[in-house]
């Protein structure tokens, strides 16, 4: 053990011989102090060992050398980036109406009319493809138009039992459709119908009993035009204002 004094208030004490060097605090005073090889007490921080003096210069020179080569590839690269010719601002403002236009009249052109989002959904009832009227209907009415749609089918079946063939389509638009709803009249009939090849047309020969039925089926479909400017089926309405299914006419 060392026998020393606290250099400030002059208390006595002893500490053990390993704390030579290292921070040491008067308990009566509070302050620091340390002890120096030959035991002498000195107020304030002990120094730094030589060891760690010189790792902190390694570390310093260290993150220097990493600032300058940061430093260094910044200036390169501004310098490359400087070098960098731009276009013309008008070839770029010209660009830039090009792909407007371009947008817009896709948007324009994109969009199908009436009469073609509803020879879709007739198209789809003649080659049972359920899916494809569900594609172009208004979401949320898809429940509402496969009740519909079986009722639907089965009377085209019906037709087509009749006709001894597949049925022509004729769309018949109805009032005005300028205010985002419109409906439009499926017209299934022999007139239009395209010829079948002769072994269709053997297997689905007219029924006699049924050659004094007027052979056509009219669908109403409506249709609201959508936040892109196409028709959507409105399945909800559609099933109500087709009725109950009453078989070809």
């Amino acid at each position: 053990m060392i026998e020393m004094k606290c250099p400030a208030c002059h208390a006595g004490g002893r500490v053990p011989n390993e704390k030579v060097g290292v921070r040491l605090v008067c308990r009566k005073c509070l302050r620091v102090f340390y002890l120096t090889p030959t035991h002498q007490a000195i107020l304030g921080e002990p120094p730094a060992p030589k060891s760690a003096g010189k790792n902190a210069n390694k570390q310093r020179a260290g993150r220097d050398q990493s600032s300058a080569g940061i430093s260094l590839g910044l200036d390169e690269f501004a310098g490359k980036l400087g070098k960098v010719k731009l276009p013309d601002p008008r070839i770029i403002a010209v660009l830039a109406v090009l792909v407007l236009v371009g947008g817009a009249a896709y948007w324009i052109f994109s969009r199908q009319s009436l009469e073609v989002r509803a020879r879709i959904v007739a198209d789809a009832i003649k080659s049972s493809d359920l899916k494809q009227i569900i594609d172009i209907s208004v979401p949320g009415t898809e429940n509402d138009l496969i009740l519909w749609y079986a009722d639907v089918y089965k009377q085209y079946l019906n037709l087509k039992l009749i006709l001894g063939q597949d049925a022509g389509v004729t769309i018949q638009k109805t009032g005005d459709s300028r205010g985002g709803t419109a409906m439009v009249v499926a017209q299934f009939a022999r007139s239009g119908a395209r010829p079948d090849s002769p072994a269709l047309a053997e297997s689905l020969q007219p029924i006699p009993s049924l050659s004094n039925i007027k052979s056509t089926l009219e669908v109403p479909l409506f249709f609201v035009v959508d936040g892109y400017g196409n028709w959507s089926l409105d399945g909800k309405r559609t099933a109500v204002g087709s009725g109950p299914p009453a078989g070809p006419q």
